[in-house]
């Protein structure tokens, strides 16, 4: 029996103090806002179309919670690779910030000091990649920005410095499969979508 042609459904986090204002949020461990509480139930409907074989769920508490107030923490599986970019010493400050220090700087050409290497982040996206393609049904992720970014990148077969053209808001749902027409190729069926969070 041939099997289902892949199809991965990715949440970011609802919002936070610093989703809000630009800081970097690594593995700070943040809670989510009461409007990011909001985010996450306003998931609920949106999600109920698919009937998921696997949930995986970053270890971060906004992720977490956010799965659990989406519905969809029974079941659901903590993977350390969800966890987003360690941003070393750049943890807590603003693009704003780091710019003061260097005017040139951008996270996808020259990295965090004492963080996670581009490279590393991408080898991450791989493993998660790897397991989905295991996976015997829809699968369901909730994680971050940066890391979600990535991993979509390397979907695609793209360079993981290339999750770089893709903007990705808080409560935010999209959908990665192949064609229709040829399994071999990936693509994004869905990308950013907010339209549940007006609602």
């Amino acid at each position: 029996m041939n099997q289902s042609p892949p199809l991965v459904v990715i949440v970011r986090h609802g919002e936070t103090a610093w989703s809000r204002t630009g800081h970097h949020t690594g593995r700070t461990d943040l809670p989510l806002l009461e409007e990011g509480r909001q985010m996450a139930l306003k998931l609920r409907e949106p999600l109920r179309q698919w009937d998921f074989a696997t949930i995986w769920t970053s270890p971060l508490r906004r992720a977490i919670d956010t799965c659990e107030l989406a519905n969809q923490g029974h079941g659901a599986e903590q993977r350390a690779d969800l966890t987003e970019w360690d941003y070393g010493t750049f943890e807590g400050k603003t693009k704003a910030e780091i710019r003061a220090l260097d005017p040139d700087w951008s996270i996808w050409k020259k990295g965090v000091p004492g963080g996670e290497k581009l490279k590393d982040v991408g080898l991450r996206a791989d493993r998660i990649i790897a397991g989905i393609h295991k996976a015997k049904g829809p699968v369901l992720l909730f994680s971050h920005g940066h890391l979600l970014r990535v991993l979509t990148a390397r979907w695609l077969g793209l360079a993981p410095a290339d999750g770089r053209l893709f903007v990705l808001g808080t409560g935010s749902i999209s959908v990665l499969s192949v064609h229709a027409d040829d399994a071999s190729q990936p693509v994004i069926q869905r990308w950013n979508d907010t339209h549940h969070l007006n609602k």
